[in-house]
């Protein structure tokens, strides 16, 4: 019941644009600069059954994903050794990379990189997205039913609190579901009111 104190720092709010910057920085020791700033890759897949996302920026990520691929004889070539040779020879990595994932599904991709740390991700489907094991061991989606009867599957709220644990207590209201409740109960309008404002059709 009662407020706190909330503190916000502008400059650190703006840090968050550099995410990328500073997470390179206390990785590599690298500094990005306008030289490199444009040698980020990042790539989508097509898989056995959907697409992956590709995401190296540095030697070791691209290194990591070799690892991940098997370590394909042509991944040894001088033209892939480093940054301005990948990006020189962008098409045809590319093209080599998807022989690979089209041989792969997605997930069995994801778990894979998962294992490697290599930043790999993975495109859902809704339903995939419902059926995730991650979702599922944090419970994120639950099960309610409207006064209809109709069962519906909804997200939870994306924060969990120690000691007020988020919960979904009812379904989203129907049109003019709590009319009566907020005009008569919240806001002070009679009962012959509000049966004047619906024969108008205000509500």
């Amino acid at each position: 019941g009662h407020g706190q104190h909330v503190d916000i720092s502008k400059q650190e709010a703006a840090m968050a644009y550099m995410r990328q910057e500073v997470s390179d920085y206390v990785a590599t020791g690298e500094v990005t600069n306008r030289a490199n700033a444009a040698s980020y890759h990042r790539d989508i897949a097509p898989s056995k059954d959907g697409y992956i996302t590709i995401h190296f920026i540095n030697d070791k990520e691209w290194e990591t994903f070799v690892k991940l691929m098997g370590n394909p004889e042509w991944t040894k070539s001088d033209k892939f050794k480093d940054v301005p040779g990948r990006k020189e020879n962008h098409r045809e990595m590319m093209r080599r990379i998807t022989e690979w994932t089209r041989l792969h599904t997605k997930l069995d991709i994801y778990a894979s990189a998962q294992a490697l740390h290599s930043p790999t991700g993975v495109y859902l489907t809704p339903d995939e997205l419902l059926a995730s094991p991650q979702y599922a061991a944090r419970d994120f989606f639950v099960d309610i039913t409207d006064p209809s009867g109709r069962a519906w599957r909804v997200p939870r709220g994306p924060c969990e609190f120690s000691e007020t644990p988020f919960a979904v207590r009812r379904p989203a209201p129907r049109l003019g579901e709590h009319n009566d409740d907020m005009l008569c109960g919240q806001l002070g309008v009679s009962r012959e009111q509000l049966t004047g404002l619906r024969r108008t059709g205000v509500v």
